[in-house]
């Protein structure tokens, strides 16, 4: 027979393993968007009500979501393209999203509109707003690497350079 501090034991670690589990399934977040055409760029959570989802629709722009854009850690955690009725679901592979105080980056490019990009506090309750997304006429340019890539590149090529 165990002795009832082992069996505690025991019993604590299966519910911390079955709490990790549940945690990491509930982890799931989805970003439910629509991508519009207008006059000028947008990129913002908007209630339902909000008249401009109206708009014409943008099919075939590129949303995608980064995380940490500006350090060492940057990670696209999602993305997805918008259909013919400008929606568009980004289903992100991040944990803490809409729970952590923190920005993201969204990227957007295609479809025959401008690039544009903006950082945003995603909301806690994902299905309570919109990513509205308004596309302006113009080129598309595909985005580059971060300008700290950049940065660390020149560097390197400087070294190069003085140590031949």
């Amino acid at each position: 027979m165990k002795n009832p501090r082992s069996r505690l034991a025991s019993l604590l670690a299966r519910a911390a393993a079955a709490s990790v589990v549940l945690l990491a399934a509930g982890c799931s977040y989805t970003i439910e968007g629509k991508v519009v055409r207008g006059p000028f760029p947008v990129i913002q959570y908007v209630d339902a009500s909000d008249t401009r989802l109206a708009q014409p629709p943008a099919a075939g722009v590129n949303v995608t979501v980064v995380r940490d854009a500006n350090s060492l850690g940057a990670t696209t955690v999602g993305s997805g393209t918008s259909d013919s009725s400008g929606r568009v679901e980004i289903p992100l592979s991040a944990a803490g999203a809409g729970l952590t105080d923190e920005e993201w980056l969204i990227r957007v490019v295609g479809g025959g509109f401008g690039s544009q990009s903006m950082p945003v506090r995603l909301p806690s309750n994902p299905g309570r707003k919109i990513l509205l997304i308004i596309m302006a006429a113009g080129k598309s340019i595909p985005f580059e690497r971060s300008g700290f890539d950049t940065t660390i590149d020149d560097a390197l090529r400087q070294v190069e350079q003085f140590s031949r």
